[in-house]
């Protein structure tokens, strides 16, 4: 085999710049395909027609994990909320391992032809075809829930999509692959008798900064993420009246909630009891001036222990405070608007707000027990 002397090689480029570059990338090429010739001839199975070589398979995973930060990135230039872009990218990650897994197999397996994912974009995410997605929702079904599915193949839709229209692979394989249907779910709620043993054993048990988090969550129907953002500057109390104002609830939607006596009043009693000079977050944990989401929800789950109230948490407070409003035959165009519960264009997204006014559980047993004969 043929050396160079680098020396001499230097001291051409050195001589006629001007041929420095395109001599660069000529050496670059001429590497990739000596590597590439090494690996086909190390192959221990004969293997007739083309295959990918390993160095260019490093490359598409490398370019992929640039694009995938790209979207990433995307979501959060466009305001979705760090839990939004964290789900997506788990989403990925659950999708991808299974495909890397999956390709490795079958090219594995075939012993002649080309492989089955010719390369049909600029990275590996133009490996991926539609059989690829159905395949993966088959397998999925013995392994995550249908509305895991659902929501897996509805944001593997939308990463594609992206890619899509940004023109880095030909077109979307997620778009026509059926959805998973998914079993009709009424929201679980809390009873008067189980807010009321709820607040009880607060009042016991815990502490003034418990008693204002869960009687925020439950007269205000605010998300965890919402409440734990909110800041004092947010929260305006009077004798008469007060208001929590949201300024980046889901989907970057902004609204206002009043707030009723029995807020005003602990939410009063709590911030005499911790006056913050420098700390603007209304909620706050002894390791950080601002509550985390998983924080919350590590309160909330120590009184569900702690009332053995099975469906207790943060999503069933939220929803006890839609169902007492429709309850109280509040309309459904209200219930949205304090819920949060709106379109792009910021109307009452009444479709969605309806589900309070589904029966639940307690009240189908109430329906049943109206046929007793004693």
């Amino acid at each position: 085999m043929c050396k160079l002397n680098m020396p001499t090689g230097l001291h051409f480029l050195s001589s006629y710049p001007e041929f420095g570059m395109a001599a660069f990338f000529c050496l670059i090429i001429l590497l990739l395909i000596i590597r590439s010739k090494e690996l086909y001839c190390s192959h221990e199975t004969h293997v007739s027609g083309p295959i990918i070589p390993e160095i260019f398979d490093r490359i598409f995973r490398r370019a992929d994990k640039a694009m995938i930060a790209d979207f990433l990135a995307d979501l959060e230039r466009r305001g979705k909320s760090p839990l939004i872009v964290k789900q997506y990218g788990a989403t990925w990650g659950r999708f991808k391992r299974w495909f890397d897994a999956e390709h490795t197999a079958i090219t594995a397996a075939s012993n002649d032809g080309p492989p089955p994912h010719p390369h049909r974009g600029v990275s590996g995410l133009g490996l991926v075809l539609q059989s690829d997605i159905s395949r993966f929702k088959r397998w999925a079904g013995n392994t995550y829930k249908p509305r895991t599915i659902a929501l897996t193949l509805l944001q593997l839709r939308v990463i594609f999509d992206f890619y899509v229209k940004r023109g880095d692979i030909p077109d979307n394989p997620a778009a026509d692959v059926e959805n998973v249907p998914t079993p009709t779910q009424n929201p679980k709620w809390l009873t008067r008798n189980e807010q009321n043993l709820l607040i009880r054993t607060v009042r016991q048990r815990g502490n003034l900064r418990d008693l204002a988090l869960i009687t925020v969550f439950l007269h205000t129907g605010l998300r965890v993420n919402e409440i734990v953002t909110l800041r004092i500057s947010e929260t305006h109390l009077s004798e008469r009246k007060g208001q929590i104002t949201v300024r980046n609830g889901k989907g970057g939607k902004y609204r206002e909630i009043p707030l009723n006596n029995d807020v005003r009043k602990v939410m009063a009693l709590y911030l005499a009891e911790y006056p913050r000079q420098t700390n603007d977050y209304l909620f706050f944990t002894n390791r950080s001036p601002q509550m985390t989401t998983r924080a919350a929800q590590v309160i909330v789950e120590k009184y569900k222990e702690l009332t053995g109230i099975a469906h207790l948490n943060c999503h069933s407070l939220r929803h006890t405070f839609g169902h007492q409003l429709a309850t109280h035959k509040v309309p459904l165009d209200v219930i949205a608007r304090l819920m949060g519960h709106q379109k792009a264009n910021g109307d009452p997204c009444i479709s969605t707000t309806i589900i309070y006014t589904r029966p639940g559980s307690d009240d189908l047993e109430r329906a049943v027990s109206e046929l007793e004969w004693t």
